[in-house]
């Protein structure tokens, strides 16, 4: 049964020498990238990973959120993006809730001291994977994924097992969990890329927002179903943002409004060519 994820091999396979995504001076084809993700399913499944269990991750826009958002996909387990502003008391709230026993994170700013006040009362054990220097006890994410098969993973999954967990943002009470299955993330990326007018072969994607808020996802999904390359950016230096649109020719853009409609407006001086962009949308306040 057709699932989301098979279009990642599916892109391997078809497209393997296009570029899939570009984060900073990082590149990856569709080959490339299928292969880090089939590594890290693989690694994960042999430190005890299973189908249904949660895999939490504390990071930024990175490569390595993207590798992982695909690997959990790989062996059917539950994606958990938690949101790198949340306080301690917050992100233990989450990772109990839900019963994860997984996280992933970077090691950068207070992350690490962060995550150590937010875990060091939870009822259950907590297997850690660090993106940077690994404390003891701790696993080193890049050690893992160098030394594990980039084999494809042969789970099968169903329409109804879980894929994406994501909490909302608690305006009006405490944040809730909001699980969508494979069914939903599966058809509600078909729905965006059915919306495109634009010829599939021409289409690159740009975003900056975050990939633990539903539209950071949501283009992630998008570029998967069309084959299409993303270029993932990490805040908002607004000439950075121009000189990548220019270079890349960016076709689909999403942003929060106001980096859109604000800041790449006041310092667009016309030295940037944006004719590429047929499609600017926004997403949050």
């Amino acid at each position: 049964m057709l699932q989301l994820v098979n279009f990642l091999a599916q892109n391997a396979r078809q497209l393997p020498d296009k570029t899939a995504l570009v984060f900073k001076e990082r590149s990856l084809t569709w080959k490339e990238l299928n292969a880090q993700v089939n590594a890290l399913a693989n690694g994960l499944s042999d430190i005890g990973v299973c189908k249904g269990d949660t895999v939490a991750y504390f990071m930024r826009n990175s490569v390595e959120l993207v590798v992982i958002w695909w690997a959990t996909q790989k062996i059917g387990a539950i994606a958990l993006p938690v949101s790198t502003f949340l306080l301690p008391r917050e992100i233990e709230e989450i990772l109990s809730v839900t019963d994860c026993k997984t996280i992933i994170y970077q090691d950068i700013k207070d992350f690490r001291s962060r995550l150590e006040s937010a875990t060091e009362n939870l009822p259950h054990p907590l297997c850690t994977l660090v993106i940077g220097r690994a404390a003891q006890g701790e696993i080193d994410f890049c050690d893992l994924l160098s030394q594990s098969s980039d084999e494809e993973s042969e789970i099968e999954l169903e329409e109804e097992d879980g894929s994406l967990l994501l909490f909302t943002s608690g305006t009006t009470g405490a944040p809730k969990g909001v699980l969508r299955t494979q069914r939903i993330v599966r058809d509600y990326a078909l729905m965006l890329a059915i919306e495109n007018t634009t010829d599939r072969n021409e289409i690159v994607l740009m975003t900056h927002c975050p990939m633990f808020h539903t539209a950071g996802m949501s283009i992630l999904m998008r570029a998967a179903v069309l084959g299409a390359p993303l270029i993932l950016v990490e805040g908002c230096h607004e000439h950075e943002v121009l000189s990548l649109i220019d270079r890349h020719r960016v076709t689909h853009l999403l942003f929060v409004p106001p980096t859109l409609y604000v800041r790449l407006a006041a310092v667009d001086d016309g030295s940037y060519d944006l004719s590429s962009v047929v499609e600017a949308q926004c997403s949050g306040g």
